[in-house]
């Protein structure tokens, strides 16, 4: 599993600033909110908190790319007066995963086959690396979800 390049504190404060702004909490049960699922994962298991960390920033950036380009130039404004990493890091560090990711040609798990699946449906990469990862989420689909 690729993890971000970003500390994991700094996530998990990116991560509860971002979901406090643009998450629907107010609709849900604290016990359902990103920081509060987090949390119960770390008292099972730092790994798998550190996969479910990978999948949250990659919710929170299919969330902010429906924003404006002045919109995330101020939540990233907001971002660094609170000393928290920017959107615009995190977007970069989980490009920076899909790189490897096409490089190694291969998906190792789950959380990875879905975070290309969103860098894909996002139109975040080349056409080129599109069509390659499209080819990558084939065969893990293949192998992994059989018909």
């Amino acid at each position: 599993m690729n993890e971000l390049i970003i500390d994991y504190g700094q996530q998990k404060k990116f991560l509860g600033f971002f979901s406090e702004r643009y998450m629907p909490l107010d609709q849900m049960p604290r016990e359902l909110w990103p920081l509060s699922v987090l949390e119960k994962l770390e008292a099972i298991s730092l790994p798998k908190a550190k996969r479910g960390m990978v999948q949250a920033i990659a919710d929170c950036i299919e969330i902010g790319a429906g924003l404006g380009p002045e919109e995330l130039e101020e939540l990233d404004r907001q971002l660094v007066a609170h000393n928290i990493a920017t959107f615009s890091e995190m977007w970069g560090s989980q490009k920076k995963i899909i790189q490897k990711v096409l490089a190694k040609d291969t998906i190792e798990d789950r959380t990875t086959f879905y975070l290309l699946t969103n860098f894909v449906n996002l139109n975040t990469v080349s056409k080129q690396e599109i069509v390659r990862a499209n080819h990558l989420l084939h065969e893990y689909e293949r192998k992994n979800f059989p018909n």
